[in-house]
């Protein structure tokens, strides 16, 4: 161990150590230390060993020389020997929790989708588990027949509104004539009943003018008037409801072929 201090102290140090190696290095240490151990005695188990003068001067050499080596190494790796470390500044965050899960997604809601109408299905533009809007067409069906259906409908409607105006022309028509035809009877009646009293015409003319004149009023109480005008007959205007009412529901059919989302807007 005091050969090798020599020799170093002899170089200066930094030339030897510059060439010796990390396992020479450890080679040569641990040669000087079996040398030591070598010479040593056993004692008693429990005893408590001295350090000798020699074995002093061997540890603390041993121990300036590895301190030495780790500086150098140290030096040689062209940094400070001090520990790389990251800071931080210390601010404030959100701490946020987050839980992922698997499984099958199925709403709490769920509305079944009929037709009241017995087509057959010709185009279902959506598929289970689509996002659907309000108003979007979930299906398609054969309308031929509804469409058929719509315009009978539409026929008889046509039909009973053409009839109703008929029936008002010719009520406006017949009431103006037995109106004309009572006033005329009237006026020969009130003739006949002053010929009758002037001993000009008979009980039977005056009679026969009477007559006329009754069944002229009787014609015109056969007509329905409303603010003074005639009117058709109250039948004709409630077909029209009935055919306005069918062609309508007809209507709804056809668009019952196209099966809407019905969803309720947020």
């Amino acid at each position: 161990m005091e050969r090798f201090k020599n020799d170093v102290e002899e170089t200066g140090g930094s030339a030897e150590m510059e060439q010796m190696s990390d396992e020479a290095f450890d080679k040569e240490l641990q040669n000087l230390m079996e040398e030591e151990n070598s010479g040593k005695k056993k004692k008693k188990k429990g005893s408590r060993k001295k350090w000798s003068k020699k074995r002093k001067i061997i540890t603390i050499g041993a121990a300036a020389i590895g301190a030495f080596f780790i500086a150098f190494k140290v030096m040689a790796g062209g940094g400070s020997g001090a520990l790389p470390v990251t800071v931080s500044p210390l601010a404030k965050g959100e701490v946020v929790d987050m839980l992922s899960v698997s499984g099958p997604v199925q709403g709490t809601d769920s509305v079944e989708v009929v037709s009241n109408l017995h087509a057959e299905i010709l185009e279902l533009p959506v598929k289970e588990g689509d996002r659907v809007e309000k108003g979007q067409v979930l299906a398609v069906l054969d309308d031929k027949d509804a469409k058929k259906e719509v315009d009978i409908a539409q026929n008889a409607y046509d039909l009973a509104v053409s009839t109703y105006q008929d029936k008002q022309l010719e009520a406006e028509n017949g009431y103006a004539k037995a109106k004309q035809d009572f006033d005329t009877a009237k006026a020969n009646y009130n003739r006949t009943l002053a010929l009758y009293q002037g001993g000009s015409a008979s009980q039977v003319e005056l009679e026969a003018a009477s007559n006329t004149m009754n069944d002229a009023q009787r014609e015109i109480s056969t007509y329905t008037l409303k603010n003074g005008r005639p009117v058709a007959n109250e039948s004709y205007a409630l077909q029209i409801e009935k055919e306005a009412f069918e062609l309508e529901q007809k209507k709804e059919a056809l668009t019952n072929t196209k099966v809407t989302s019905l969803l309720q807007e947020p």
